[in-house]
């Protein structure tokens, strides 16, 4: 990307002309701190540091221009607008960008790092991702995206706090014709013009609801309604652009009537929830991730809290005289005018290779894993692209820095995200319930909350335990419930011995498949296969499922029964 087209996009992100810059500039030099900006020239000159909220651009950079000046050396308003530019533009590393943000999020790097970058891919044209935000009430997991966002121009922001999946069409979208023209009811003709009446009901019976998506961070603040839920799956996984729905509305009038919605991606979609049980189908399509709740985070934010609500508008004020903040923001902006519709991976094999080399036995979940790696070393480009390689038609080049990078922050939540539950989840079982798992003697629900109260000094509610934690670890093939010998009214946690789903070898599926079996046949019953499928969903493929138990019977351990719709021991 040539300079000239860099300074033009930046001049046009803080409001300077480029036209009036001439040839005859001096080298001054810009350091953004958190106190503003400071300025430096060749010969020994500084000025600052200069407040963020000052920041009038023309008017200001005439005064900086003129303190920076002595008789011999005459500096020009261009010249520190051109030295702005150049740091706008600099490199920047993904550890800057944590410690920007740490001004109003305590700690949680690989999450707000992650968050940012991926909501700044929405800018490119196919690489959006998704994000769930998933931890128990007043953790933030919300206050999270809604901090990052605030770095985002307004217009690509979508905010909602629940919806139905008819509310949502409704409120998001735009009464189209059938050439995606709007309607615009201020024409509609006379009731006395019987021609135009029927043109004009002509164009209302063909019309549809036009939601556009495209290019905007759309945020639930709590989880949607499942149906809603269901409908924007094929939008999660990018199966199509133009996404084509029929739904139903009532009207005073006509009662129940059809209606076409036309819906447009893609969005960065951010889903906010404290249920820490996913459907198998949403766990596949988004980074899972939340926030931090250890002591000396919370304590952090208690501080944080305490200057916000002690004073709301000297806090206010604070952070709009970070200086690092509002470089932040102005280069965000610059990125979303930049255009850049796509980022260039040179020989993408060794990629592939390195991460195929850390998944010697992939499964096809990892077929979703492996676009998100992509996206972040394409969004650790995207952020850096006044310093990538221009291609044509809008494109740029990424380099091994972002290769590095991008694989950096995978690692830091690639481990629970692969095993499709969160990191919340995932540090319960690394360290409540792992320490207490003996392979001979399983642990009781009891033992699991009481261990929690000592760690978090918190209490951990039955149903959080039984209905979301347990059964996310389950499916994440990390432990098996299986009943007491002494009282099989109640279930007891034992360990699956495999530390990930796609390290489980035959002879341990087939363990699994057959102590499912047992569990389900108990008293002579016989195991219906579908539940036998539900029962190892996310730890063992369906299909592989009705080999292992081919497998078993071969053996003489199991026996079918009407075809192989059920088994018995």
């Amino acid at each position: 990307m040539s300079t000239t087209i860099q300074e033009n996009i930046c001049a046009r992100s803080v409001g300077w002309n480029r036209d009036s810059i001439d040839d005859s500039l001096i080298e001054v030099q810009e350091l953004v701190t958190k106190d503003g900006y400071l300025y430096a020239t060749p010969w020994g000159c500084k000025h600052g540091p200069v407040m963020a909220s000052e920041e009038d651009i023309q008017g200001l950079y005439s005064e900086i221009a003129k303190n920076l000046s002595n008789p011999e050396h005459l500096v020009k308003p261009t010249d520190i607008w051109m030295a702005h530019n150049k740091n706008l533009r600099r490199p920047v590393a993904v550890e800057e960008i944590q410690e920007i943000l740490s001004a109003t999020i305590k700690r949680d790097n690989p999450t707000k790092a992650l968050l940012f970058l991926v909501m700044l891919s929405t800018y490119t044209e196919q690489d959006q991702q998704n994000i769930a935000m998933q931890a128990e009430s007043s953790a933030g997991k919300s206050y999270i995206p809604l901090e990052i966002a605030s770095f985002f121009p307004q217009d690509d922001l979508i905010i909602i706090a629940s919806a139905s999946p008819t509310s949502f069409f409704h409120e998001a979208g735009v009464l189209v014709d059938e050439n995606d023209k709007p309607i615009d009811f201020s024409e509609k003709p006379r009731k006395d013009d019987a021609e135009g009446m029927a043109e004009w009901n002509r164009k209302i019976k063909n019309s549809r609801i036009l939601v556009n998506l495209e290019k905007k961070i759309l945020i639930f603040l709590d989880m949607p309604h499942y149906t809603l839920m269901e409908r924007l799956r094929p939008l999660l996984s990018h199966d199509q652009k133009r996404l084509y729905y029929k739904i139903t509305d009532r009207s005073e009038k006509l009662g129940l009537r059809t209606k076409n919605v036309v819906l447009i991606g893609f969005p960065t979609i951010v889903f906010c929830s404290a249920n820490l049980n996913l459907d198998e189908q949403e766990r596949t399509r988004v980074f899972m991730l939340s926030p931090e709740v250890e002591e000396e985070k919370i304590t952090e934010s208690i501080y944080l809290l305490g200057r916000k609500l002690g004073d709301r508008d000297a806090y206010k004020r604070a952070l709009e005289a970070d200086a690092r903040r509002t470089w932040l923001r102005s280069r965000v902006k610059m990125i979303s005018m930049a255009g850049i519709r796509d980022v260039i991976i040179e020989n993408p094999g060794r990629i592939c290779e390195r991460f195929l080399k850390g998944h010697p036995n992939p499964i096809p979940r990892h077929q979703r894993d492996f676009p998100r790696l992509i996206a972040l070393i394409k969004a650790n480009a995207l952020f850096n692209f006044s310093n990538r390689e221009g291609l044509d038609d809008k494109r740029i080049r990424a380099n091994d820095e972002d290769i590095e990078a991008g694989f950096k922050l995978y690692s830091q939540v690639a481990k629970s995200n692969e095993m499709g539950i969160s990191p919340h989840v995932y540090e319960i079982y690394t360290n409540i319930i792992q320490p207490q798992l003996v392979p001979d003697r399983g642990v009781d629900r009891k033992t699991i909350q009481r261990q929690y109260f000592k760690i978090y000094n918190r209490p951990l509610t039955e149903r959080k335990l039984t209905r979301e934690i347990l059964p996310a670890l389950e499916s994440a093939g990390l432990i098996i419930q299986e009943p007491d010998p002494n009282d099989r009214r109640r279930l007891l946690v034992y360990p699956t011995d495999v530390a990930h789903i796609s390290q489980l070898g035959t002879k341990e599926k087939l363990k699994l498949v057959y102590g499912k079996v047992e569990e389900l046949a108990a008293g002579g019953l016989q195991a219906k296969k579908s539940d036998i499928v539900e029962a190892l969903k996310g730890v063992i493929e369906p299909p592989e499922i009705g080999q292992l138990l081919g497998a078993l019977e071969r053996e003489g351990k199991l026996v079918s029964v009407l075809g192989d719709d059920f088994w018995r021991l």
